[in-house]
């Protein structure tokens, strides 16, 4: 335990104090303490544990690639395990809203970007003294907390401005003050093992694209299959609509979901009623 301790960084060891603080805070809360249960219930569920072992696999088999190209090496282990909580985990609980709406990727990526990059400020940065990141983590955690509920409703417009104003004076101050420990300790900072630490999460953030877009696709078909039995009562109908979506949409979810939104009110007796509504959507598509 104390060499753990040993091992952690002034900002480290701050985050780990407030973070004991809050749980034993939570721990004297009987609400908290009742609600934790239905919590833990819920983080369970089989399709979360699913995305939860398929994220990590898929961070796994990136990392193995990258030492192979000498751009990780297990003091980034770290990193790589932050990334893939701050980031990596949040970006896959956008997929059911992707799944819906496939222009919301690129707002989901930007965000994953935006996640990314405050790892890396919050990592790479400089580190203040203990007493100075007592004061900074929950300082941060506090205006990060109070920029997301200002982003939640456009009544927060005025504070949502004041925050934003807020964040790009701190941007710039710290900017300014990264620059002079560049100048100052260019000797300390020009090593491999820093660099890796900068691209890392940018290198994840880019290369959980094409996961979190295959993992919409999936939510997707499973979403449309799902309440297709409601459309489709007849087994082998139903099994060959299956496959004709599926080869008729491919990665096409925004079609398949305009598909379902006609299905829902036709009804479908034979394959040729299914093959004559996907190609009526495929026209479309394509005429679009």
């Amino acid at each position: 335990m104390i060499e753990i301790l040993k091992s952690l960084d002034s900002r480290e060891l701050a985050t780990a104090i407030w973070l004991g603080i809050f749980i034993v805070w939570c721990l004297t809360k009987p609400g908290v303490r009742k609600s934790f249960g239905s919590v833990l219930s819920a983080a369970t569920a089989r399709p979360i544990v699913i995305a939860f072992f398929l994220a990590i696999a898929y961070l796994v088999a990136v990392t193995v690639i990258l030492r192979h190209f000498d751009l990780w090496t297990l003091k980034q282990f770290k990193i790589t395990a932050l990334w893939l909580v701050v980031a990596g985990i949040p970006a896959l609980a956008d997929t059911p809203e992707i799944s819906r709406n496939p222009s919301l990727l690129k707002t989901a990526v930007a965000k994953n970007f935006k996640l990314s990059l405050l790892l890396d400020f919050f990592i790479n940065l400089f580190k203040l003294p203990l007493l100075g990141e007592l004061i900074f983590v929950p300082f941060t955690a506090l205006l990060g907390g109070l920029l997301a509920v200002a982003q939640s409703d456009d009544k927060y417009a005025p504070a949502h401005k004041f925050l934003n104003g807020v964040l790009i004076v701190m941007g710039l101050g710290f900017l300014v003050f990264e620059s002079y420990k560049v100048l100052t300790s260019f000797d300390t900072i020009a090593h491999l093992d820093t660099l890796r630490d900068f691209i890392l999460p940018v290198i994840y953030n880019i290369a959980f694209i094409p996961l979190l877009w295959a993992m919409s696709i999936y939510v997707a078909y499973e979403s449309v299959f799902v309440r297709l039995r409601f459309v489709i009562k007849d087994q082998t109908l139903h099994s060959y609509a299956r496959r004709k979506l599926i080869t008729g949409f491919r990665t096409d979810i925004g079609a398949l979901n305009a598909w379902f939104k006609e299905a829902w009110s036709g009804a479908f007796t034979s394959r040729s009623d299914v093959a004559q509504s996907i190609a009526a959507i495929e026209r479309s598509r394509d005429a679009a």
